[in-house]
């Protein structure tokens, strides 16, 4: 909504992203800054099945709605929304945790907000996180926090990658070299 009033520069748009982000800020009012991972925005409820103290927030929920709270804040005056998205990000960082995270942080409502025993990844659960990080610094230059964060992730990054598989030992023969030629010779 925000792009398209961006680009269109129709009010319409800007109106019911704001009326968008006024249903989400509840889902945000956790005790962490985590934003509550089931959020019905019609009736202004969290699933009733779903336990703040016990369901943990997956990284890319947490990570990946700041750009456009912020933005709404700019175009509208209302720092209620870049406050929230920005509570978020704060609890993310107040885990400690630097360059590539676990997919699983603390639910919302558990404090201190924590990094979960978990596996890491830059795929589906975190990837938007790491994207952001590096939007929010542009869209922030002097917010350096950002761009230290995401150099971090970009530093792991490359303790993640596995090496090629060495090819065959030079004492090995190889089935080329084992094999005759078609003149009979040995090669």
């Amino acid at each position: 909504l925000l792009g398209a009033h961006a680009l269109a520069g129709r009010p319409a748009f800007l109106e019911r992203a704001t009326e968008l982000a006024e249903r989400l800020m509840p889902a945000l009012n956790s005790s962490s800054g985590f934003p509550m991972p089931r959020w019905n925005i019609a009736r202004g409820l969290g699933k009733s099945t779903y336990n703040s103290r016990e369901e943990p927030t997956i990284l890319a929920e947490a990570g990946s709605l700041q750009l456009e709270f912020r933005y709404l804040s700019a175009l509208t005056g209302d720092l209620r929304f870049s406050a929230a998205a920005d509570r978020a990000s704060a609890a993310i960082r107040a885990t400690g945790a630097r360059g590539v995270l676990p997919v699983h942080l603390s639910p919302p409502d558990v404090m201190p907000p924590q990094v979960m025993r978990d596996r890491k990844g830059m795929g589906a659960l975190a990837d938007s996180y790491y994207e952001y990080l590096l939007k929010q610094w542009l869209q922030s230059p002097g917010e350096v926090h950002f761009k230290d964060d995401f150099l971090a992730v970009m530093d792991d990054v490359l303790g993640l990658v596995r090496p090629e598989p060495r090819p065959p030992s030079a004492a090995a023969p190889s089935s080329a070299a084992a094999a005759p030629s078609a003149s009979g010779g040995g090669g």
